[in-house]
């Protein structure tokens, strides 16, 4: 169980990595870190790791 769950959260975070990747290749540097600055307001998960 405990092993699933670490995978479960590995491929979260390698899925977040590919996402955050696209977005920086389709926007400028100052847009993607305010996207990133944004997000990691909105969305309160990312902050407890």
């Amino acid at each position: 169980m405990k092993n699933k769950k670490n995978l479960m959260h590995f491929m979260h975070k390698k899925i977040i990595i590919t996402i955050n990747h696209s977005y920086e290749v389709r926007f400028h540097k100052d847009a993607f870190l305010y996207y990133l600055r944004y997000t990691k307001k909105a969305w309160p998960p990312y902050q407890s790791s």
